[in-house]
Formats: C-alpha cells, structure tokens, sequence
C-alpha cells in the first residue's frame, strides 16, 4: 500500500479521536469554603453610653410685653423657688396702676354723691315736696356709681397684676439649661426668656438598637459616671421611645434613677449596664451575611452531599464583625462565613472549618 493511501486512511481515525477528547469535560473541582457550626450563645452584657438628664424642665417668660432690663442669672447657675430673675421695664405699667387707682377714686367720689342724693329724694318723696320719678332716677345714679366702683377696683386689680407680671420669678427649685434673651431685648408675651429644669428628678438617658428594645424594655441597669469616681446607681427603665432613629435605627430609653447623689449633675455622661438575665442569641460573621434584593440569605452546607444550599434568613441587631440571626438557622447547621457572593445554587464544596475567637 502506497505511503499517500495509508496518510488518507489515517485521518478520519484521527479525527474521530479528536472529536472524542472534546466532548469528555474534565469533572469540577470541589470549592473550598470556611464555615462554622451555628450554636446559640448567650452575649456579653449590654453596656450603653448616655447622659443625666432632668425629668422635668419649664420654659419661662413674661405674661407682658416690655423691655428687658434686668436678668439676674446665666446657664448653670442655680435658682430657688420665687426668686427673682428678669425684670421688665415696669414704667407703663407704673402709670396704668396711678392711672386706675385714680379712676377708682374718681368712681367712689361718684357713688357718694350718689348714695347722698339717693338719701335726700327719699326725705324729700316722703315730705310730699319730691315726685316718685325723681327718686327712681336717684336709685338708678347710685347703682350705676356703684357699678362704676366694681369696674374701677376689677381695672385697678388687672393694672396691679400686669405690674406684677413685669418680675419673673423662677417657680421651684432648680438649674437654669438655656437663655433665650438679654438685657434691652423687647420680649412679647409669652416669648422663652430662659429654661429652668428641676434638680430633685433626675433620669439617665441611653440610645438602644431597636432590635434589643423587646428584651431590655424591662431591665434593670446599674448606672456609673465615666468622668468621675462616684458611687454606681441602680436604674429602671421608665420609657422607650415609639420610634427609632431613621439613621442609627436605635431607640431612646429614660431610666429612673434611685436615689441618685448630688455627683450625677445633668449632662454628666454615664454607663448604662444591664443586669437581667439574657436569652441565648444565634450569631454569626458578617462574611456570612449575603443580602439580595432586600433580602438576607446564608449559605447552609449539606455535609453528607457536600453542596450548598442558599437558606433566606430574619437578621436582628448587626454590627461591624457579626449579625443575630433571628430566623432562618438552626443549631448544629453548618455555614459558609467566606466568599458567599461566589457560590451557587447545590455546588459541591470542600469544607474548611473557621474557628470563632
């Protein structure tokens, strides 16, 4: 057989052994992953930072319009029940109580003349010499002048009160947090002059993750100063806010303080602890976390497969390491805590263990 039949009787066996080598894919290799055991665990205690506030605080202000002339206290300072502490140009309202006692003597001086004349035309209607007419007129003249008296004295009181109003007095015992005006300044009535918060109640204001507002809504902390060496105080919550922070998504909570000493001044930054008891929480890395769609997923191994399923979960609190998982996990499932953005649906894995420190 010549050399160019036996190169043409070769090529389709060679051909045939090509097209047999492409469609044999090499098998895929298993991916790697780390993953964890999902056990509940009971956390650390929660420790909060706020500060001392006052329970109470009032907003006060002239009932007058006027001038300032006079404030004698500043933020900071302390104040006492009735003290004085701004004072209004009191000039026009000197001159409205001169002006209303003088109507006032002007209407008692009417109603004398009245009562006397009223007395005459009763001497006189009874003698014959004066008409019935006449003595009901007098009638009438001293129960005007009389009304004239009620008006002059109801005017006079007003134009004392008003006078009074020129004088603001603090309205029980505590700290002044803010001024709103200064001498020279012309305040209308009813204007925030300052802002006086009471010192006797105090509370210890603190901002939770929402999602531990169930769990704490009845806990009982204990509350110390950070800046100073004072005594701890035992706390209790009093109110939650209905709304968390559109931003940080954590809830205000004020505390009432027991008996707390006079080193717990307002605006004094404390600790917040927790004392009651915890529930056991499911955490995990945040590696672990994959959010589709506004949606949060894990990736649950089958051990005895090999593979890996996508498990869409509830999250509850989140923070920069980890996430409690709320639903979704179940103790003892095995989780893939790293490149979950590059799995798929039943991929085989080979399983490397992470150790949680």
């Amino acid at each position: 057989m010549s050399m160019m039949l036996r190169s043409l009787l070769l090529v389709p066996v060679l051909m045939l052994a090509a097209c047999n080598e492409e469609t044999v894919a090499p098998k895929e290799i298993p991916r790697p992953v780390l993953s964890i055991i999902a056990m509940p665990s009971v956390p650390q205690e929660n420790e909060f930072t706020g500060t001392i506030e006052p329970r109470y605080t009032a907003d006060l202000g002239f009932q007058v319009f006027g001038r300032i002339i006079s404030r004698n206290v500043d933020i900071g300072d302390r104040v006492s029940k009735g003290e004085l502490i701004a004072l209004l140009d009191p000039k026009i309202y000197e001159f409205a109580v001169n002006e209303a006692k003088a109507s006032l003597s002007s209407a008692q001086a009417q109603l004398t003349n009245a009562k006397a004349s009223e007395l005459r035309f009763k001497a006189l209607s009874k003698s014959g010499v004066s008409s019935a007419s006449e003595l009901d007129a007098a009638k009438q003249a001293n129960e005007t002048a009389e009304a004239g008296v009620s008006n002059a004295k109801a005017a006079l009181q007003k134009a004392e009160e008003q006078l009074g109003y020129t004088k603001l007095k603090a309205s029980f015992d505590g700290v002044v947090t803010a001024v709103e005006a200064q001498v020279g300044q012309v305040a209308d009535a009813g204007d925030t002059i300052m802002t006086v918060a009471r010192l006797d109640q105090r509370d210890a204001i603190v901002d939770i993750p929402e999602s531990l507002v169930g769990r704490l809504r009845n806990a009982s902390f204990v509350v110390t100063l950070q800046a100073f060496d004072a005594p701890p105080v035992n706390a209790k919550v009093r109110e939650v806010s209905p709304e968390a922070d559109s931003v940080t998504r954590t809830r205000r909570i004020r505390m009432t303080l027991d008996n707390p000493p006079d080193s717990y001044r307002l605006g004094s930054i404390i600790s917040a602890r927790s004392l009651d008891h915890q529930e056991a929480v499911m955490s995990l890395p945040l590696s672990a976390l994959l959010e589709e769609d506004g949606k949060s997923f894990v990736w649950v191994v089958d051990e005895e497969h090999k593979t890996v399923r996508k498990q869409q979960i509830s999250i509850g609190q989140k923070t920069k390491d980890e996430f409690i998982v709320l639903e979704g996990v179940e103790s003892g499932m095995r989780i893939v805590t790293a490149g979950v953005h590059a799995l798929m649906q039943d991929q085989e894995v080979s399983i490397g263990e992470e150790k949680r420190s």
